[in-house]
């Protein structure tokens, strides 16, 4: 099945990164990682939206909390299926493909900036979309 949904525009808002030079950052162990998504119709249309995604690794006391970094950084991501000229809008047709479809942009990013900043590649893990909107639903 095809689908009408449309990535028009993929951009970095903001990243903070900041490395604990007392510990060895070669050896990450379990990733600590946070994710929120906030979801915000372009004005005046349902079929037009933009995704906020917001993902921290560890937290900002990482170095009280013996953590290698801390990595906070938000995407945003427009998206629009024109064919949409009723409810159900955008969001709720295609939330979780919107979520998906922006994450591996993230990953890859991280992975790269990592990289160029002189410690090992980040590589943070695939996430299960639909459990995640489960946690968030359930935590809010």
């Amino acid at each position: 099945m095809e689908s009408d949904l449309k990535l028009k525009n993929i951009m970095v808002g903001s990243f903070s990164f900041k490395v604990n030079h007392s510990l060895e950052t070669k050896n990450y162990g379990d990733i600590d990682i946070s994710i929120r998504p906030v979801a915000r119709f372009k004005e005046g249309s349902i079929s037009e939206g933009l995704l906020e995604l917001k993902v921290t690794l560890f937290d900002e006391d990482f170095v009280k909390n013996n953590k290698p970094f801390y990595i906070d950084m938000t995407v945003f991501s427009e998206f629009e299926d024109d064919t949409i000229t009723e409810e159900p809008n955008i969001f709720d047709r295609y939330y979780a493909n919107i979520i998906s479809m922006t994450y591996p942009y993230i990953r890859s990013y991280i992975s790269s900036v990592t990289g160029l900043f002189g410690i090992s590649s980040v590589n943070i893990p695939a996430i299960n979309v639909f459990k995640l909107l489960q946690e968030l639903q359930e935590n809010d």
